[in-house]
């Protein structure tokens, strides 16, 4: 596939996304299904955290996590209960969920040292990360494995990750 299938389909794929968002918006691990699908179908990442920052509670907490060998070989969009479950079970996905620490906007502390503290905790070798704002005073932390080739990734990632606005802050 050419640099110009593969945008296709990635733009493609996002382009999807909120129509997908609205049909999954009742159930609490509508973050599990985004990470997946931008994970696994969009950009190919083989591992990635999603985690809320909330300074009103002085608390950083993890959301959703994604690894590539946990991967969920369906649609998860198809088979959301099977897809629940599976998720429910892997490790990785479970770790990022019970992750918790101080809020690091609170203590302005959102810099790539501490990032890196963070991703450590979450055993990322390469990692890379974007944070974003999201409703309610709250922001985004996406760390990622960054993978030997990103073009793609810069350009259309970042945009993507605000797709995190229309889901549920749960980590259960």
């Amino acid at each position: 596939m050419n640099a110009r299938q593969n945008t296709d389909l990635i733009l493609h794929r996002l382009s999807t996304l909120p129509k997908k968002l609205l049909k999954f918006q009742h159930t609490q691990y509508l973050s599990d299904f985004l990470l997946h699908e931008l994970c696994q179908d969009c950009f190919t990442l083989s591992r990635a955290a999603y985690l809320v920052d909330n300074p009103d509670f002085n608390c950083l907490q993890g959301v959703s996590g994604f690894w590539s060998s946990e991967v969920y070989a369906a649609d998860c969009w198809q088979q959301p209960d099977l897809f629940i479950k599976h998720m429910q079970k892997a490790p990785y996905n479970q770790r990022v969920k019970n992750y918790s620490r101080c809020s690091l906007k609170k203590e302005s502390l959102l810099d790539s040292t501490i990032i890196n503290s963070v991703a450590k905790d979450l055993n990322f070798v390469n990692p890379a990360f974007h944070d974003f704002e999201l409703k309610h005073d709250n922001h985004g932390l996406f760390i990622f494995e960054k993978p030997s080739k990103c073009d793609l990734i810069d350009e259309h990632l970042e945009n993507s990750l605000y797709y995190f606005s229309f889901c549920p802050i749960t980590h259960s």
